[in-house]
C-alpha cells in the first residue's frame, strides 16, 4: 500500500484525488474506496475491471447497498441508478444530484480532465464532465456497501445545508449545459449535417422551401442578417427573433436551420462559419470564466492548464498560457 499524505492545506476531496491519480504509481484504473466503506466482496474490482474492457469506457459506476455498520441493510437499500441509459444516461444524469458508487476512472482521462478541487459534488461533477465526451459503464449488481452509522452528517442535514448542496448541484449543472453548448459549434461534420437536414427540408416542407427562396431573392434582408451577425454578434437564434420583430420583414417567417444553410451556402455577404464565433468569455457566479471552443482549441489548452493574467491600465485583460 502505498499512502500519500499532500503537503498542500487547501486541498479537498477532490484534489486529493488528483495528487492520487497524478502519482506516478497510479495504475491504469483508479477506483474508488471511501474510508466508511466497503467492497460487497473479492469480486468487485474484477467485475469492474471486467466492464471497463468489454465497454471500451472512460469510466464506470456501481450499484452500491445502504447499510449501518453491523452490515444491516438501511433505507434506502440498494441505489442503482437506472435511470441511466445507454442513449439517454448523460441527459438523463442532469435531472438527478448523483451518478452512484462505486466510481472508476480510466487513469489517462482522468488525469486530463481532473477532479474540481471541493469537497462536495466533485464526484457528481467529474461524472457529468466525462459523460460529455466518453462512455460511461454502469454494473447494476450490487457491488459495494455504503455504510452509515448513527449521527451520520450526511443523514441529518439542515434544511440551509441542504439548500446550499442543492444550489451547487445547480451550479454543476449549469457548467456542463455551457460545456456542451460549446461543443457543438460550426465545424465540417456539423455543415454535413445541417445541409442533409435542409436539403430534407426543402424536399418535405413547403414552408421551409419559401423561407429559402425569399431569403435569397431579398439582399436586404441578408444584408440586414449580416451586420446583426458580423456587429452585433448575434446567433442565429437570436437572429429569429429580432427578424420576426422588424415590421419590413416581420411576413418572412425564417428559422435558425435556414440561417444556418444560408451562411453555409454563401447567400449572407460577408459571412462564413468562422463569423459565428464566440468572441465574448460569460462570467458566472463565483467568477467563473467560460472560454469558447475555438479558442481552447487554437491555444490548445485543456482542464487544469493554468494562466496568468495581466490588468492593464486601459482595462484590458490579458491571459497567457503558463510556460509559453
Amino acid at each position: 500500500m502505498i499512502h500519500i499524505i499532500p503537503q498542500e492545506h487547501d486541498l479537498g476531496i477532490g484534489g486529493c484525488w488528483n495528487k492520487g491519480i497524478c502519482h506516478e504509481k497510479c495504475g491504469k484504473f483508479a477506483i474508488q474506496l471511501d474510508s466508511d466503506d466497503l467492497y460487497k466482496d473479492e469480486s468487485t474490482l474484477q467485475k469492474i475491471v471486467d466492464t471497463f474492457y468489454k465497454e471500451s469506457c472512460a469510466m464506470v459506476i456501481g450499484t452500491y447497498l445502504m447499510t449501518d455498520f453491523q452490515l444491516n441493510e438501511i433505507p434506502p437499500g440498494i441505489i442503482d441508478h437506472k435511470e441511466w441509459t445507454p442513449e439517454n444516461g448523460k441527459n438523463n444524469a442532469l435531472r438527478i444530484n448523483g451518478l452512484g458508487a462505486p466510481r472508476a476512472f480510466y487513469t489517462p482521462i482522468l488525469r486530463d480532465i481532473k477532479l474540481p478541487n471541493t469537497s462536495y459534488g466533485e464526484d457528481y461533477a467529474i461524472g457529468l464532465r466525462i459523460s460529455r465526451e466518453y462512455k460511461i459503464g454502469r454494473i447494476y449488481d450490487v457491488i459495494y456497501l455504503c455504510r452509515r452509522w448513527e449521527g451520520n452528517s450526511d443523514a441529518a442535514l439542515s434544511t440551509e445545508k441542504v439548500n446550499r448542496n442543492n444550489f451547487y448541484k445547480d451550479r454543476i449543472r449549469t457548467w456542463e449545459i455551457k460545456g456542451r453548448i460549446q461543443m457543438h459549434t460550426i465545424d465540417e461534420e456539423f455543415q454535413e449535417l445541417v445541409e442533409e437536414m435542409i436539403e430534407n427540408q426543402k424536399e418535405n416542407w413547403e414552408l421551409a422551401k419559401r423561407n429559402y427562396e425569399a431569403l435569397e431573392e431579398n439582399p436586404e434582408l441578408a444584408n440586414y442578417i449580416a451586420k446583426l451577425i458580423l456587429n452585433q454578434k448575434l446567433s442565429p437564434e437570436k437572429i429569429v427573433n429580432v427578424v420576426k420583430e422588424n415590421p419590413r420583414f416581420s411576413k418572412i417567417s425564417l428559422t435558425k436551420q435556414t440561417i444556418y444553410h444560408s451562411i453555409i451556402t454563401g447567400k449572407i455577404p460577408g459571412v462564413t462559419k468562422d463569423s459565428l464565433r464566440t468572441e465574448a468569455s460569460t462570467i458566472f457566479s463565483n467568477g467563473q470564466i467560460c472560454i469558447p471552443k475555438w479558442v481552447l482549441e487554437a491555444l490548445k489548452l485543456k482542464d487544469g492548464d493554468v494562466l496568468d493574467l495581466n490588468l492593464k491600465e486601459n482595462g484590458e485583460i490579458v491571459y497567457k498560457k503558463r510556460g509559453t
